[in-house]
């Protein structure tokens, strides 16, 4: 529906359109929705009900690498979980290990036994061979100047 140039609404008519449209979303100002929108809408969420976690579709055990290749997992419960629910690896196996939480200062690092030191591999080998626990940043970091005095990566 085109507007003739000129044409303009009379305020009244301004008024209706402005107050028919009140509530409804942007996108869908003016428009009628077909009555099974809603209809179909509640089927899709009845549908996805009960979806989540090992019952969702692409549901991988729980486990995905982050971006600097470290693996985490999903633990909603942990104490330490981020925000998505989520507790690094190597970090659940030393606390299996040591048999309590770890405190959120302390630090794991990954020795580099099998695999070189900063390799992706390396970060994702979380045997406990290849873990040392550190009891906060500044330990594990002076541990790491001390690699670099001595001519090894780290």
């Amino acid at each position: 529906m085109s507007r003739q140039k000129g044409f303009k609404h009379s305020k009244e008519t301004i008024k209706k359109i402005s107050n028919s449209n009140k509530g409804k979303p942007s996108w869908n100002k003016g428009k009628k929705l077909p009555p099974r929108t809603k209809e179909h809408s509640d089927n899709i969420s009845k549908a996805r009900k009960g979806k989540v976690g090992n019952k969702a579709s692409n549901w991988r055990g729980g486990k995905s690498i982050d971006s600097e290749g470290y693996i985490y997992v999903y633990q909603p419960f942990h104490p330490l979980c981020n925000n998505n629910k989520n507790v690094y690896e190597h970090r659940l196996i030393m606390e299996q290990h040591l048999k309590r939480h770890l405190t959120p200062i302390e630090e794991i690092h990954h020795k580099g036994i099998k695999y070189p030191l900063g390799s992706i591999e390396n970060k994702q080998d979380n045997r406990i061979e290849n873990l040392q626990l550190f009891i906060n940043k500044s330990s594990h970091q002076s541990f790491h100047r001390k690699l670099k005095q001595f001519g090894k990566v780290g």
